[in-house]
């Protein structure tokens, strides 16, 4: 049943089928796209990619799996059933969004969108469940065999402000109905609610503590909290129990056990890194070449490490050490092996390098990706801005030579002709026929004539568009000295290189090719 060859068009409610393609593409998979594509959607995401995959689908099938992966990370699944609420958190909107496709329509996929694929996929899910009377984990192991649905118990880790000795507070809770199994709300209670709520059910209360025995097997320090019972009550933690249970935490959830920990260990912010900075200081470029300084420094969570902070880490013991008000993870191994890296990508790199290093291109950036990130400086960072948004850059002057009204996109494209310029780089100006392209490379030569008396510029165009550029020159620059090269013997043509060259000199492809004396020229 490949689907394979689907492609789909998005929409501001949803997704088609695209109907352009070869129609017995797909199989058996578009026809239940075309009846009931939600449920179709559903189903997709316990099912196995494909080989060759459209983006359109990827991007759907990678959706139905973020829902499935958010639907079997709920504690309260087995007692909420077909009441189940769920909406995507933002890491996982964010994960969506850096994965939109190419495609027809995918400009209306926004977070609004996710919320509304992903609300009328829990419709499927509340539908077939209410008509399930198994439990949700045998539906869900009966849909796919490798997922399983959490325990009721949750682990939550916080931390307290302002306790140095217990700076961390840990609280077992378990997923219970307010008017018990029957109705009610969905709640998380302390674990120790559960000894009141089954006193007359050991049952429930053996089943419902099972997971814990599994816990113990993580850790010794979960071991004994389990054996003396203090596992059932909150608890204080110092900042080595605290680190214990963070490294813990992936076990645990192997075994079904949700752990609600902080954002910085989750992002690994904890973690020291290096960073290395590209340009923080303005430079004169001059194209690709062009040397641009590297600064590397060792920082947490984005906030640079003084030297004093990395002697404190390297006095610390292994585990977590507050500096700076955050928590770092304490390894003097591989603090080591960074301070060694920052030697590596100390000095000065070429403009393109810096680039590359930049986009993650090059063979230095992914040697080491979780130890190394590359940002730019200050300047570089607001050069790249500008090459990536020209319509947001700042609008430089229209000289006073030029005679016409430039609109707002030729303004942009004059602007980028400009920094191009300055960075020595090549450009394209990719605006359409009959847009002023012309007078935006004049209003550019106007400008550059009038900083730049002594330079000469050679114009290469179709012989089509000769007398075009004469006209739009002598309209919008009359004051532009213009000479047109083309239409005389060779030897006369040479012959007028050897004169007086004027500012701007207009040829043609052919012209150019065979005049040596001009290609001889610095222009």
């Amino acid at each position: 049943m490949a689907a394979e060859a689907l492609n789909f068009i998005f929409t501001p409610g949803g997704f088609l089928i695209d109907d352009a393609g070869d129609d017995a593409a797909g199989g058996e998979w578009k026809k239940r796209f075309s009846g009931d594509r939600f449920q179709a959607l559903y189903d997709l995401g316990f099912e196995g990619a494909g080989k060759a995959e459209s983006a359109s689908l990827a991007f759907l099938r990678f959706l139905a799996e973020s829902f499935i992966e958010a639907l079997t990370a709920m504690p309260e699944i087995e007692l909420a059933r077909e009441k189940l609420a769920l909406q995507p958190g933002e890491d996982v909107k964010a994960r969506l969004l850096g994965a939109v496709p190419f495609a027809l329509g995918a400009e209306f996929i926004d977070g609004e969108w996710i919320d509304g694929m992903f609300a009328r996929l829990l419709d499927v899910f509340h539908r077939e469940i209410a008509a399930c009377d198994g439990t949700v984990a045998a539906y869900i192991s009966g849909r796919r065999q490798d997922l399983r649905v959490p325990e009721r118990v949750f682990f939550h880790l916080v931390e307290k402000k302002g306790d140095e000795k217990y700076p961390f507070a840990f609280l077992a809770t378990y997923a219970t109905r307010d008017g018990g199994e029957e109705g009610g709300k969905v709640r998380h209670m302390p674990l120790y609610h559960a000894l009141t709520e089954f006193k007359d059910d050991q049952h429930k209360l053996l089943q419902l503590l099972g997971c814990l025995n599994r816990a113990a097997e993580v850790s010794p320090l979960l071991d004994r909290l389990v054996e003396s019972g203090e596992m059932l009550h909150p608890l204080r933690l110092t900042s080595e129990e605290a680190y214990e249970i963070l490294k813990a935490a992936p076990s645990l959830e192997e075994r079904g056990i949700l752990c609600r920990i902080p954002n910085w260990w989750k992002r690994r912010a904890s973690s020291v890194r290096l960073s290395v900075k590209f340009g923080e200081k303005k430079q004169s470029l001059t194209g690709f070449d062009a040397i641009v300084s590297m600064q590397p420094e060792l920082t947490v969570d984005g906030v640079p490490l003084t030297q004093k902070d990395i002697q404190k880490i390297l006095q610390e013991t292994a585990g977590l050490a507050q500096i700076k008000g955050k928590w770092i993870e304490v390894d003097k191994e591989r603090l080591q092996e960074l301070l060694k890296k920052m030697e590596e990508y100390g000095g000065d790199v070429s403009f393109l390098e810096a680039l590359r290093l930049e986009s993650g291109m090059a063979g230095k950036a992914g040697q080491d990706e979780d130890a190394v990130t590359f940002t730019n400086g200050e300047w570089l960072a607001s050069m790249m801005r500008d090459l990536r948004r020209p319509d947001e850059m700042k609008r430089p002057r229209v000289p006073a030579g030029v005679h016409a009204e430039l609109r707002p996109y030729q303004l942009s494209g004059y602007a980028w002709l400009g920094l191009m310029a300055e960075l020595g780089l090549g450009a394209c100006l990719a605006d359409d026929m009959g847009l002023g392209k012309t007078l935006q490379v004049l209003t550019f030569l106007e400008a550059l004539r009038r900083h730049k008396k002594d330079a000469r510029i050679l114009l290469i165009v179709p012989a089509s568009l000769l007398g075009n550029w004469e006209r739009e020159a002598a309209r919008f620059t009359p004051r532009l000295p213009l000479h047109i090269l083309h239409g005389r013997r060779k030897d006369v043509l040479e012959g007028e290189l050897r004169g007086d060259i004027p500012f701007l000199t207009v040829t043609t492809y052919a012209t150019a090719a065979r005049l040596d004396a001009l290609q001889g020229m610095d222009w």
